[in-house]
Formats: structure tokens, sequence, C-alpha cells
């Protein structure tokens, strides 16, 4: 096998694991600690590999309006999303936020035809149609009669992070910058960000040793690592074939939630999903290559 495969494989995994060890993290410490230590790991980690990679050069190299931009886009993609996306995951099953959330291939869609003027097409107007049945049938469970019991803030929550997504998606494919050394920036203005969070709600940043295990794995392993092999798989292997190996990650992410969390398997959430990856399908039939996150 390619190693562009393995790396894209590995990548996946990686981020099958983030709704399940997310809300195990949530059961015991604040959102906002979590996403505090979380990425500054994350950033420190992607330090060190550009230093490793000879990059400090490139890292100082961007204008002025290029770092306040980057900055402002790591708010919106990273501490927006993750902010928006954990608060969904206190509120849902690890299995229907990740579900909710995978709608941001479709509003990056939405976002390129608004930002970078693309054609939005009887494709996308069908994709857009599809992906948003699935969400309501995850919500409703199929049950039209329970709206009333529906979590509106759960459910607003996990779309709040995949538009915060989406449109850091759109921006990011604009703007084009180098992505490892984006990546530090984006991760570090989350850090700071977040950082002032935890000193001003006064979140407690004492962790057990467990705690501090799941820590790093969501810093080094999902974040720095995760993104980083992802670009070397997209940037050696065929785009188009390694881009569909992300849409493996809300199948994982639901089994490794019945797995480690012990949720039990919810057959409409899997109908939703299926009615979401089918609207992303749609959408790339369009003449456009799939979206890389």
């Amino acid at each position: 096998m390619k190693k562009e495969y393995l790396y894209a494989g590995a990548a996946v995994i990686c981020w099958g694991s983030v709704a399940p060890i997310t809300k195990l993290l949530l059961g015991g410490m604040a959102n906002q600690t979590v996403l505090f230590l979380m990425t500054a790991v994350a950033a420190v980690s992607l330090f060190l590999y550009n230093a490793a990679r000879g990059n400090m050069k490139k890292l100082f190299s961007f204008r002025p309006a290029d770092y306040l931009r980057m900055t402002a886009m790591g708010v919106l993609g990273f501490f927006v999303y993750n902010a928006a996306y954990f608060f969904g995951l206190t509120r849902l099953s690890a299995q229907d936020a990740c579900v909710i959330n995978y709608l941001w291939p479709l509003m990056t869609v939405i976002f390129s035809c608004i930002l970078l003027k693309e054609r939005f097409t009887v494709f996308k107007l069908a994709a857009s149609v599809l992906s948003l049945a699935g969400v309501f049938i995850v919500a409703t469970k199929g049950d039209l009669s329970g709206i009333a019991g529906i979590d509106f803030t759960g459910v607003f929550s996990c779309l709040t992070a995949a538009v915060s997504y989406g449109l850091f998606s759109a921006l990011n494919k604009k703007y084009d910058y180098d992505q490892e050394a984006a990546m530090f920036f984006y991760f570090t203005a989350t850090a700071v960000v977040s950082g002032i969070w935890c000193l001003l709600s006064g979140a407690s940043l004492h962790i057990s040793a467990f705690q501090a295990g799941g820590i790093l794995w969501m810093g080094i392993v999902v974040s720095a690592f995760g993104y980083l092999i992802w670009c070397l798989a997209v940037n050696r292997g065929d785009t188009a074939r390694i881009s569909n190996l992300a849409y493996i990650t809300p199948f994982l992410a639901m089994i490794l939630s019945c797995l480690i969390l012990k949720e039990p398997f919810d057959f409409h959430t899997l109908l939703g999903l299926l009615l979401i990856i089918a609207g992303i399908v749609v959408q790339m039939r369009d003449g456009k290559q799939p979206l890389r996150k």
C-alpha cells in the first residue's frame, strides 16, 4: 500500500476518536479547560515540528496583515468551531453531535459560492436538501411528533460548529497559506483566546493522569499529527481518492462511541449520516474536487 493511503488512514482513525474521547474528557473537565490544554499542546507540537523542518524563517516571513488574518481565521476555524462542538457534545450523544457536525463540507461549498464566486448549481441545491434532511432525521429520530423534545441548544451548537468550520475552510482555500506554518498560527491563536477564557471563567487547570493522556492524544495525535499527515497524504496522492477516505470518519466515530462510551447504536443517526454523505457525494459530481479538512 502506498504511503499516502497509510497517512490518510491514520488521520481518519485519529479524527474518528474525537467525539468519544472529547465527551469522556468533558465528563470531568470544563469545556474551556479541554480546549485550552488541547490547543496549547497542538501549538507547541507544531512549533517543534516546524523547527525540525527548518521552517522558522518561513514562520516569520508573513506580512502583518497576514498574521492578523491567520489569527482571525484560527479563532473562527478552531476556537469557535471547537467551543461550539464541545458544548454540543455535552448536550447530545457523541454519535448525534458528530453526524450533525459533518455538515461542514456542505457549509464549505455554500461559503465558497459566496466568497469565491463559485457557481451554485442544481447539484449543490440537491446536496443541501439531502444533508439538511439528514440533520432533521438525527434531531427528531424520525418522529415528527417528538419535535418538542429536541435539544435545540445542542443541535444549534453543532450546526454553529459546522458553519464556522465551513467558513474557515472557504477562507483557507481563498488565501492558500503554507499549511505547515498556518496551522501553527491557527492553533496558537486558539490557545491564547481559550486561555483568556479560562482565566476569566476561573476554570481549573488541575487534571488527572487519565485526563492528561486524553489531552495529549487530542493535542498531539489528533490535532497536530492528524492534520499534518492528512496534508502529506493529499499532497502526495490523488486528491479525489484520498479525500474520499475522510467520509469514513463519522462511521468510525459511531463505532467508537458505542465501544468506548457504551452508547446504544442508533439507526436514525446512521440514516441521517447516510443522507448527509449522499449530499456530499452529489455535490462532488458537480465537477469539483472533494474538500480538504
